[in-house]
């Protein structure tokens, strides 16, 4: 009954306190809170556990003999009442003092035993064993310390009160046997329960877990976890308690354990190898499904290795060969490859976390050749998976990410990345070979701790040897592995990696390495990486807080100085997550304190920032510096001063100082620096701080391994007072110090405080390459000292150096410590005392640079074959632009290569061309390296590329070639070394055999850079590419003769480029050797546009307003300028060329820069211009060449200009209308302003002639016939008249009327002065006729003996001259004073026989060019139909001729106004009528074409034509393009006769102003000229108009003269006499010349002029008339009058007639003889008009004359006509007498016989012949 009711009180009792206690808690649950407690005993009746512990007794009692449900139920409830007491901590060791626990043990074993039988368990019995377990679990583990092991958790030993209960000895029996004899594991319920609890007990305490662990309970976890089957959470649970189990044996002392780790670890070896050993169909309780066991297995030696002692537990691991074990796992598994495959990963895991951070195990793995056995078996498996992969690169970080906590991608085990790179070839899955390459690349790459490693083990060389398998990688891939070289060599690399790199760029077996390209852009990186940042090769790494440099004798150190300076190189890395909130602490750069507690320090905040410390008197002041951030992955120089007060109450100075500039001046309270320092740490907390934090830790922590520095936990600053929180009365105590610091980067705070404000101090977490302290202030030039020597130069530190600013700098080092003298933690002294040396256990690291690795493999020539492959390779040009080696298609981003600091996109843009690549690599490996620069420069090397260079592939010579040579050349010039520049100058940058290889933009482009250079420095180049070196390189490569690629134009362009340099060069300075260049350059290149491009850079620079005088001078040296003229006559050239050679002379004579005795050669006065122009003979000419040619004849007054200017005058003859008319009207100029011009012109052999030539329009075809091109007419014209001798021998006709001499017998005084008589001899006939085929002989012998020498033509021809003359002087002696008929006929024969001779050799005479012109006339009718085929030619021609271009000139005048305001002569408009009178103007017209119709010109008559022409006159400008201009509407060859007319009266009246016959003589020539040049040439006018014109201009100036002169003027006789020879002109052109055109010979003007003159005269005057009739003079007025009176013009006929009538009427008592010739002449003129009515005017005029002649003379004659009544009715009468005999019969015997006296008319005819002949 009791038991009943105890039993309903236990009921409740459990039912009270289940709501409140979890009693039953399933193992899947995370234990994070077991705080709740139970009922304690004193609150519980007295006999509670007795009573509990009777019950138990009892139930044991019968459980042992039958087991039935209500025992059990009975037993569930007083374990749950155990349960609920065991919660209170309290009641635990008075429940493990009773015998609860055997009996519950018991109880537990018999339910188990049933299971044993073979009796199932029921529900409540395995809870009555679960609940048993949890009893004893809350016993021995009462914080459930274990189970919060399996979620991570830990437990605060330091707030346990109650210690666990002690361990029953029957409770490992009991767990033994329920795993070894009861097959606990076939209910995972009750197998975890016991697992927990065995787990509970080695967790709970220590005392117990001595016990409890043994090699049974080991052996029975492995027996448990083999027997798990497929349960693998209970084979986890079985691997957790078997972790804890090892865990708690590590924190055992040795005596205290039953069981070694080293026993326990063989024992899971052997348990994980019977596993993995035995076969499928052998297995007996072992699962089948053993692969995610064995990965279990496995992956609990990384749960092993969690544990405090991690560092000794994996050297242990080592050494028992868990290693090996899991290594060769791989082999001897029984396992299919895909389960392999899924256990290497977890194998691979473990292997991580026994080589984590744990060097000596690395060393024993490599050394043991784990690694090797490892990769194989991995390798065995066959293509690995992406698990597989990734594991391995963890692997190689060396971090267990099982846990989930995030690590530093950081290389710490490099010996698996290898493995991996010599494995990436046989991976054939690409996407994946990728990923690992990708990886691997950016593992390596990701710090400096990893390229340090890296390189260090030599991961490089293996990177390099899998690119010789390139054929089996992707391209990505290999694209990877080159960014990897690239980052790898930039840090380091050795001379043998180096020679296996370029040993990848040989052709192999004839292929050649298709990333060559990449390859030269990774050696480029390499060499360049970031100009702008230094790097260190040895430095320390300082990661940990051990690894701080101390130096220990730094008490014996006394500062003998007055300051205290800091001098370091340094590095710090950006930490992860910087702006977290466990964010706050300092990183030590250095802490020197001395024993009084001052010091000074410096550190940096998490971002970077530097902050100086001082301490002094319990103050803290710090000065931060803001403006640089110093965590950029980049080396830095910070050099620090504190300069204390020399002075009591001066103030002392901080200064710091970031890559040699000054960041931070303030002022701030420094100690004396002359005290004795105590310690002196540098990347390191202070020693104080490391022997407070050491306390904190455990004694073992030596052992430990080391632990990288952790940042301050955020909770603890908030327990101590920050700056902010200070108490009030300490605030103002600060107050006062802190008012002097106004600076907001100073702060102040109290000593101390350190940590709570700037936080916990630790590590540098960075790199210190050297570290210097010295013992006095630094000024600018020692931080300039410091940091431009950097972090590599040793050449400070040594007393050696000559250099004062080191020297001075050397002097104030006190310690100098540097990673260069380290060895076996020791730190050697720099400094001169070598007294303070440093300790350290920083690892130090060391780097090749590629530059200093090049000279151990041969130095920089070692690179030139990299340039000879691409020369001998043929397609490299193909491969290097191929899809395969083409950038990123995307925009480069951080995944390209520009992410690298040592390239850019620029310089792979240059590397994908191998030339501009290699140029690039040169480039970069001398920067900054003097040793490769001075074997670069020595020898022949750059000679050798160069070489190499034009012998490359021309398409490989592009852009990016060119822009390579410029950065290699703006680098020589930085490096400020003249060999190295002008090596490169002389063997590349100027060596066109490379450059005119390539394409036109690359020349061009090359050009131009050549131009900026020469530009910068113009006289440095002078001398070796000046003008005669770009001379030669156009002659030798841009010739248009030449066979090249470009075209025409772009030769054209390269050319104008080179000239500009060459312009460039003499716009500066110029010098003989360059007039010499160009002048050589104008002489032997024969090719017209290239010397056309040279006269026009010369033509610009003498117009250039700079041009210097030097120019002139040198050009007018001798053999220099010259050559122009040669220029002149070559053929080859254009008309363009020869005017740009006229434009240049002419400039060089005009030039007032040079003395006038220099120019002389160039005028050619020695040897004139004939030469020239002849030699220039049948070459183009044009308008401008002529007017270049004029102004270069006439710009010196000279005899020789004269003679070249009638030579060129002559030599145009055959030129076009437009260039004649511009000579004519430029020599008119130049007549005009020249007053001695004219007299000088006239001196010039044929000068009549050279003029004349002007006129002729072309050549007659007859002329040619001899094949020699008329040049010259005839020498000799003796202008014989024969009209008078032809009417002997032939009828008189009415148009040619006899002379008044006929009629009248001749006076002595007048024949001829001279002296000559025209007597007769026997032998005159054949003496003329000798005397011209002399002529003809001599002539044609000189025509056809010798052309090509004209002076022995010419002298040929005066010679014949001289003989012609003699002969004719004596045939004309021998005359005899009375002469008859026979003498007549012979003299006439004569004429008509040398006139034949003549005209037989007068085109040879006009090709030899003599000098003296005579009019020849022939009478003979085929001469006659010549001349009038010629003037029906000149009409047509006229009336066709094209206007001439109108062009832009000043000075408009009329050209006869010119020449007689020239002569100073009035003209009246009164004297002379005009057809219209025209002003002179002033025009200016532009140079446009002008276009005049026909009806223009047909506006203006023949004798207008001079009054409409006008003309400019010429502009001295030098070397511009003017002229005389005519007026658009003029008719162009009307303008041109008009101008050579009005050139003839210039020379006629101002070159020979004299009136003797000489005189005359020499202006009669002008007309034979006329009359010859018309025989054999198509003039533009006819010649009769032209003798008409000119005479009409004669006699107008001599009527003006006339008039101006007075009476009694002295000057007036030879007017007289000039006008007497000027009316025989008349006549022998109306009355004696032949020609029947009447139009052309006679004009009013022509008649009006005549009859002024007469007047002007007195011819006609009545007074003295018996005097005059007789004279010469009156017989000429006579015949004119007739003439003209005879004219089928009315006009004329009336005017005539008119004064014939008025000259009859009123003489008194003519003469028979002159009233007979009046007679008979106007007789005649009666029967030619006779009958026809259109005559009835003339015939009226006529009739009148005939009545006074009757009258007055008629009755002398015997005129008896009967029907003749002289009535008014005269004029019918006349008609019919004139018909009758008696009429006729009259005119014969009376009028005519006295008419025809001979001797009037043979002296009548010498007197004419005498004026007019030479």
């Amino acid at each position: 009954m009791a038991d009943l009711k105890f039993g309903d009180f236990l009921g409740e009792f459990i039912h009270l306190w289940e709501t409140q206690l979890e009693i039953s808690w399933d193992g899947s649950k995370e234990f994070s809170c077991m705080s709740e407690e139970g009922p304690h005993l004193s609150l519980l009746p007295d006999e509670f556990l007795p009573s509990l512990d009777r019950q138990l007794f009892q139930l044991k009692a019968q459980i042992e003999n039958d087991v039935s449900w209500k025992d059990i139920e009975a037993f569930i409830r007083v374990v749950k009442a155990l349960v609920i007491v065991s919660r209170n901590l309290d009641n635990i060791p008075f429940i493990a003092s009773c015998q609860l626990i055997p009996s519950c043990i018991s109880i537990s074993s018999n339910v188990l035993t049933c299971m044993a039988n073979g009796r199932e368990l029921a529900k409540d019995e395995v809870t009555s064993v679960v609940l048993v377990c949890l009893f004893l679990e809350a016993l021995y583990d009462p914080y459930f310390s274990y189970r919060k092991s399996i979620f991570n958790q830990t437990v605060d030993t330091s707030k346990i009160k109650y210690q666990p209960a002690l361990l029953q000895a029957e409770l490992i029996p009991f767990i033994y046997d329920c795993f070894q004899h009861l097959n606990a594991t076939s209910i995972p319920v009750i197998a975890y329960s016991l697992l927990n609890l065995f787990g509970g007990i080695i967790k709970g305490a220590q005392h117990n877990a001595a016990k409890a662990i043994a090699p049974a309970t080991v052996q029975l976890l492995q027996k448990a976890f083999l027997n798990s089957n497929d349960n693998l959470q209970l084979a986890s649970a079985v691997l957790h308690c078997e972790t804890t189990v090892v865990h708690t044996l590590m924190n055992m002392r040795p005596d205290q354990c039953q069981i070694e780790v080293g026993e326990v670890m063989e024992i899971y070896q052997n348990t994980v190898a019977l596993l993995a050993s035995q076969e499928p169909e052998l297995l007996i309780q072992i699962s089948t499904n053993r692969t995610p066991i064995l990965c279990l297995a496995v992956k609990s030696i990384a749960q092993f290795l969690r544990h405090r002692r991690r560092e000794s537990l994996q050297i242990l691991l080592v050494r028992t060969g868990v290693v090996d074990f899991l290594i060769m796992l791989l082999f001897d598994a029984k396992l299919s490859p895909e389960d392999k495959r899924v256990l290497v990963v977890s194998i691979v895991k473990a292997l991580t976390a026994i080589l984590q951070d744990n060097k000596h195990a690395q060393e024993m793995l490599l050394s043991s050749g784990g690694y090797q056995k490892l990769f194989e078996a991995i390798k065995s498996l066959g293509q690995p998976t992406r698990l597989m992969m990734d594991s391995l690169i963890a692997m190689a970080i060396g971090r267990d990410d099982e846990n989930g906590e995030e690590h530093e991608s950081m290389v710490r085990n490099v010996e698996p990345i290898a493995y991996l790179v010599d494995w990436l070839p046989g991976i054939t899955d690409h996407e994946l070979q990728f990923e690992t390459a990708s990886a691997i690349n950016k593992l390596c790459s990701s710090s400096l701790q990893s390229k340090a490693i890296c390189c260090q083990r030599g991961l490089l060389r293996h990177v390099i040897s899998v690119l010789e398998f390139h054929s089996k990688l992707n391209i990505r891939s290999v694209k990877q592995m080159l960014r990897l070289i690239q980052s790898l060599g930039s840090h380091s690399i050795t001379a043998s990696e180096l020679k296996l790199i370029l040993r990848l760029m040989r052709d192999t077996n004839g292929e050649e390495f298709p990333y060559s390209s990449y390859i030269l852009h990774c050696l480029s990186s390499m060499a360049k990486k970031d100009a702008a940042c230094q790097e260190c090769h040895y430095y320390f790494d300082i990661q940990y807080e051990t690894e701080g440099i101390m130096v220990t004798d730094v008490a014996q150190w006394q500062n003998s100085g007055y300051a205290l300076s800091i001098c370091t190189w340094l590095r710090l890395d950006a930490l992860e997550n910087p702006s977290s909130i466990a964010s706050n602490y300092r990183r030590q750069l250095f802490n020197l304190c001395s024993n009084k507690g001052h010091g000074f320090e410096a550190f940096f905040l998490s971002d970077g920032t530097l902050v100086v410390g001082v301490t002094w008197k319990k103050e803290y002041t710090t000065a931060m510096v803001h403006s640089v951030i110093l965590n950029d992955h980049q080396w830095h120089s910070v050099c620090i001063s504190f300069i204390p007060s020399r002075r009591i109450f001066g103030q002392s100075h901080l200064s710091v100082f970031v890559d040699g500039t000054l960041r931070l001046t303030v002022n701030v309270r420094i100690p004396p620096v002359s005290e004795t320092f105590s310690s002196f740490t540098i990347g390191a907390p202070a020693i104080l701080d490391q022997d407070i934090s050491n306390k904190q830790e455990s004694n073992s922590v030596h052992s430990l391994p080391r632990k990288k520095s952790d940042v301050r936990s955020p909770g603890l600053s908030s327990h101590i007072p920050n700056y902010f929180s200070l108490p009030i009365a300490l605030s103002s105590l600060k107050s006062a110090a802190n008012e002097q610091h106004t600076d907001p980067e100073v702060r102040v705070i109290p000593q101390g405080s350190q940590d709570s404000i700037w936080g916990k101090s630790t590590c540098l977490h960075g790199q210190i390459g050297l570290f210097a302290v010295l013992q006095d202030s630094l000024n600018p030039q020692n931080v300039r000292t410091f940091h431009e020597a950097g972090a590599n130069n040793m050449s400070i530190w040594s007393s050696e150096d000559s250099n004062l600013d080191v020297a001075e700098f050397y002097s104030k080092v006190a310690i100098c410590l540097s990673a260069r003298a380290y060895h076996n933690s020791f730190c050697m002294d720099l400094s001169s005392t070598h007294q303070f040396s440093g300790i350290t256990k920083a690892p130090v690291c060391s780097a090749w640079d590629v530059k200093e690795v090049l000279s151990c493999i041969g130095g920089v020539q070692a690179l030139f074959p990299i340039l000879d492959t691409v020369v001998r390779n043929e397609y490299a040009n193909a491969v290097l632009t191929g899809p395969l080696l083409s950038p990123d298609t995307e925009k480069p981003d951080v995944d390209g290569w520009e992410v690298l600091p040592s390239s850019s996109y620029a310089d792979w843009k240059l590397e994908q061309n191998p030339v501009s690549g290699f140029l690039s690599l040169l480039r970069n490996v001398l920067h900054h390296h003097s040793t490769n620069t001075d074997q670069l420069v020595r020898g022949a090397n750059i000679a050798i590329i160069g070489s190499l260079m034009q012998k490359v592939q021309p398409s490989l010579i592009d852009v990016q070639v060119l822009m390579a040579v410029q950065l290699l050349v703006e680098f020589a010039r930085d490096a400020q070394d003249p060999s190295f520049l002008q090596s490169l100058y002389q063997h590349i940058l100027f060596d066109m055999r490379i450059w005119c290889r390539s394409q036109f933009h690359v020349r061009i482009g090359h050009v131009q850079y050549l131009s900026n250079l020469i530009h910068e420095d113009r006289h440095s180049f002078r001398k070796k590419y000046g003008p005669q070196y770009l001379l030669d390189v156009i002659k030798q490569h841009y010739q248009n003769s030449d066979q090249s690629d470009l075209s025409i134009d772009d030769r054209k362009t390269m050319r104008q480029a080179l000239l500009g340099i060459l312009k460039m060069y003499i716009n500066k300075e110029i010098n003989a050797s360059d007039i010499s260049a160009i002048t050589g350059f104008l002489w032997s290149v024969r090719d017209n546009e290239m010397i056309t491009e040279m006269l026009d850079v010369l033509l610009t620079y003498v117009e250039n307003k700079n041009t210097k005088d030097q120019f002139y001078l040198l050009l007018l040296e001798p053999r220099c300028a010259e050559i122009l003229y040669a220029l002149l006559l070559e053929k080859i050239f254009s008309t363009e060329l020869r005017e740009k050679v006229l434009k240049l002379l002419i400039n060089i004579l005009k030039t007032d820069r040079a003395y006038e005795k220099s120019k002389l050669r160039l005028y050619l006065h020695d040897v004139g211009f004939q030469g020239l122009l002849m030699l220039m003979q049948g070459q183009p000419s044009s308008l401008e060449m002529t007017h270049l040619l004029t102004d270069i004849i006439l710009s010196r007054d000279h005899p020789n200009s004269y003679t070249g200017a009638m030579a060129l005058a002559f030599s145009l003859a055959e030129e076009n209308l437009e260039i004649k008319l511009e000579f004519s009207k430029r020599l008119l100029g130049f007549m005009l302003s020249r007053p001695n011009a004219p007299s000088a012109f006239v001196k010039q052999t044929s000068w009549q002639e050279c003029i004349a030539r002007l006129l002729i329009r072309k050549p007659i075809a007859a002329a040619t016939n001899t094949g020699i091109k008329p040049m010259v007419p005839d020498l000799i014209d003796l202008d014989v008249e024969a009209a008078t001798y032809r009417s002997i021998s032939t009828p008189v006709t009415a148009t040619t009327p006899l002379s008044p001499s006929k009629a009248w017998p001749t006076t002595p005084s007048m024949r001829d002065s001279s002296g000559m008589n025209l007597g007769l001899s026997a032998t005159l006939e054949q003496d003329i006729k000798d005397v011209a085929e002399s002529v003809s002989n001599l002539v044609a012998g000189a025509v056809t003996g010798n052309l090509n020498n004209i002076a022995i033509a010419t002298g040929n021809l005066q010679n014949a001259a001289e003989v012609l003359t003699d002969n004719l002087h004596n045939v004309a002696g021998n005359l005899q004073t009375n002469i008859h008929s026979a003498v007549n006929s012979a003299v006439s024969s004569a004429y008509s026989l040398f006139r034949q001779k003549t005209l037989q050799v007068q085109g040879s005479l006009e090709e030899l060019g003599e000098n003296t012109i005579q009019r020849l006339k022939r009478r003979s009718q085929s001469a006659q139909g010549a001349i009038e085929t010629t003037d029906a030619a000149d009409a047509g021609a006229s009336n066709n001729s094209s206007p001439r271009l109108k062009h832009p000139y000043r000075f408009l005048v009329a050209p006869l106004e010119v020449a007689v305001d020239a002569l100073n002569i009035d003209q009246s408009d009164d004297d002379i009528p005009r057809g219209k009178q025209r002003e002179s103007s002033l025009s200016i017209s532009s140079r446009t074409s002008g276009q005049p119709t026909a009806k223009n010109f047909s506006e203006f008559g023949p004798h207008e034509s001079l009054d409409v022409e006008t003309y400019s006159l010429i502009s001295e400008v030098s070397g511009q393009w003017s002229g005389l201009v005519l007026d658009p509407t003029l008719d162009p060859e009307e303008d041109l006769c008009s101008t050579v007319l009005s050139i003839y009266l210039v020379l006629l009246w101002r070159g020979i102003p004299g009136c003797s016959k000489d005189d005359w003589r020499e202006r009669s020539q002008i007309l034979s000229c006329i009359n010859l040049l018309g025989l054999n040439n198509e003039l533009y006018r006819s010649h009769l108009e032209i003798k008409r014109r000119l005479i009409e201009i004669i006699l107008q100036v001599a009527s003006n003269e006339l008039k101006q002169l007075s009476a009694n003027a002295a000057s007036r006789n030879n007017v007289l006499v000039n006008c007497q020879y000027a009316t025989r002109w008349v006549y022998d052109l109306v009355v004696l010349d032949p020609h029947e055109d009447e139009a052309k010979k006679m004009s009013l003007k022509l008649l009006e002029l005549t009859l002024a003159i007469f007047d002007i005269m007195d011819v006609f005057r009545e007074e003295d008339f018996a005097a005059k009739k007789s004279t010469e003079m009156y017989h000429i007025a006579l015949g004119l009058l007739l003439r003209f009176a005879s004219s089928s013009s009315s006009e004329l006929c009336a005017i005539a007639s008119a004064r014939l009538h008025a000259l009859i009427q009123f003489r008194s008592h003519p003469e028979a003889i002159e009233v007979a010739y009046l007679i008979f002449n106007i007789n005649s003129s009666l029967l030619a008009v006779q009958g026809s009515e259109d005559d009835a005017d003339r015939y009226s005029c006529l009739i009148p004359i005939m009545k006074a002649a009757l009258e007055k003379g008629g009755s002398e004659l015997e005129f008896q006509s009967p029907c003749l009544t002289l009535s008014a009715n005269l004029f019918d009468e006349f008609r019919i007498i004139s018909q009758e005999d008696a009429w006729k019969t009259w005119i014969d015997d009376k009028v005519k016989k006295l008419f025809f006296f001979i001797p009037c008319i043979f002296r009548i005819s010498k007197g004419l012949h005498k004026e007019q002949a030479p």
